[in-house]
């Protein structure tokens, strides 16, 4: 079983609301599995160039809500600012090496590439409109 991950633009009182069926404008919207704050964290040190340890990197997504089956995480601004501005020759880079790694194991990189580009979307939007970039998953 794969978990949904929603990928949304807003503020911050309407992040905290925000469910699987929720009612968010499509163009603030990039919705796909298997993503959690792990798998964007070995993303974020693979677009740094840096051997930051990914899992140290996980607790620099503040959590905006969890329960048992639901979690709402705001996306670092560092992260977003690396996706928002990456070329499409540095995204495409990072997605050959993003799908090699043990937490992307069964991806392809066209497929990798699929959904960092649609994420690469939503993040623009966020700096466009000055709001922050979350991340809802849930069982």
């Amino acid at each position: 079983m794969s978990m949904p991950a929603i990928f949304f633009v807003s503020d911050r009182p309407t992040a905290e609301r925000v469910e699987l069926n929720h009612t968010l404008p499509p163009e603030d919207v990039s919705e796909w599995k298997s993503l959690d704050t792990l798998t964007l964290s070995t993303l974020w040190t693979i677009m740094n160039g840096s051997d930051d340890d990914p899992v140290a990197l996980m607790d620099r997504f503040a959590e905006i809500r969890s329960s048992e089956e639901e979690w709402t995480y705001q996306i670092p601004d560092e992260l977003v600012s690396l996706l928002a501005r990456a070329t499409p020759s540095e995204l495409s880079g990072a997605t050959e090496r993003w799908v090699q790694t043990e937490e992307m194991r069964g991806w392809s990189p066209s497929d990798g590439l699929e959904v960092l580009t649609d994420v690469q979307r939503v993040a623009r939007r966020a700096q466009q409109l000055q709001k922050p970039l979350f991340l809802h998953t849930s069982l």
